[in-house]
């Protein structure tokens, strides 16, 4: 139905990421006896926002993640306004994947949680940047992997040409 017919638990205290956690603890009650891992897909403000948006997504890494064993935060450089973080644009700004990894691991730690991974979800695409291309993506690949976390490749078109060329050689 509609988002505006949505009744949501209110957005202050936590309270929508318990409401989250608690939905997490119940899907990992069925599948992790099955040996099936468990991963979260998150906004990049969850990483990256300020309390007030955190809150207001109910996204709060240290409550939801408790059960989680991987979370994917959603930190597409082209998905963050101009002078996010001091870059007049960011979309033209690799970079970023680590700073939205960086921000997630580092408060899976300050919450105690030693078994959760981060896993972002690194931009396969051009929107928003005349940076895209190869370089571009091995350029997110590395700023993930500073972190020592894994990566994920999102297009919403599916063409993954550039990003598989960026994809460095083992």
């Amino acid at each position: 139905g509609p988002v505006k017919s949505a009744v949501l638990p209110p957005a202050k205290d936590g309270i929508r990421s318990r409401v989250i956690r608690d939905f997490v603890k119940k899907v990992a009650d069925v599948v992790k006896p099955k040996g099936v891992k468990l991963s979260l897909d998150i906004f990049g403000v969850a990483s990256t926002g300020q309390q007030e948006d955190i809150e207001a997504l109910g996204q709060e890494i240290g409550i939801m993640s408790v059960d989680a064993d991987a979370i994917s935060p959603m930190v597409y450089p082209s998905h963050y306004d101009a002078g996010f973080y001091g870059f007049k644009d960011p979309a033209n700004h690799p970079e970023i994947i680590g700073i939205g990894t960086k921000a997630a691991v580092e408060k899976l730690r300050r919450a105690g949680n030693k078994t959760t991974v981060v896993r972002s979800w690194l931009q396969a695409f051009s929107w928003r940047t005349s940076a895209y291309g190869p370089k571009y993506v091995a350029d997110e690949i590395k700023h993930a992997e500073a972190t020592g976390t894994g990566w994920l490749l999102w297009d919403p078109g599916c063409t993954y040409g550039a990003a598989w060329a960026g994809i460095p050689k083992l």
